[in-house]
């Protein structure tokens, strides 16, 4: 399975994990929803260019920790291509260091976070957040890592256990998906 072809650091951050942990996390996603194969491209940069996405794209001018855009290409294109995962590395050890996450714990549960927004997942409502946050649970479990809001919230996922699917749910797959906490549409 090719998951990752383009990983790009336009802020060279030394506390951020290694291309290959990304592409793990990445690839391990992808096959716990049963998408055989995919092209995800993911970039890091600094809290300025995810503020400026952020305010462009979901009309917030503050910085977020992931935003996700995904690709919708035409039918005759045959690419497999799910879309871009933009990370921000301050926000995410900033949050880490918060919540008392190990850093490489948080830094996956953000990669694997915006895999499944490009996979037509959502968190509007709190029965998508609780399946997101059971697959993340269960995707962490996979790479034996532990994140301490996921774990905190486990008891409350046992009713979603068998969803692996936007489509296994009363959710359906929507096309333009959200990243971090808002809709990824330009504003006007």
């Amino acid at each position: 399975m090719h998951s990752n072809g383009n990983l790009q650091t336009v802020h060279d951050s030394k506390d951020r994990p290694n291309d290959s942990d990304i592409d793990d996390w990445i690839s391990i996603t992808l096959r716990h929803v049963q998408r055989d194969s995919a092209e995800v491209s993911v970039q890091i940069v600094d809290s300025t260019t995810i503020t400026n996405l952020n305010d462009r794209f979901r009309s917030k001018n503050e910085p977020t920790d992931v935003l996700a855009f995904p690709v919708k290409l035409p039918d005759h294109i045959d690419f497999d291509i799910l879309g871009e995962i933009v990370v921000c590395a301050e926000s995410v050890n900033q949050m880490a260091a918060e919540i008392g996450a190990e850093p490489k714990a948080h830094w996956a549960r953000i990669i694997i976070h915006g895999v499944l927004h490009l996979c037509g997942f959502d968190h509007e409502e709190p029965a998508e957040a609780e399946q997101m946050e059971l697959l993340e649970h269960q995707v962490l479990k996979k790479l034996n890592l532990v994140h301490p809001e996921l774990n905190a919230n486990f008891s409350k996922w046992k009713s979603l256990a068998g969803a692996t699917s936007p489509s296994s749910t009363a959710f359906g797959a929507i096309s333009v998906r959200q990243f971090g906490h808002g809709l990824l549409r330009e504003k006007n």
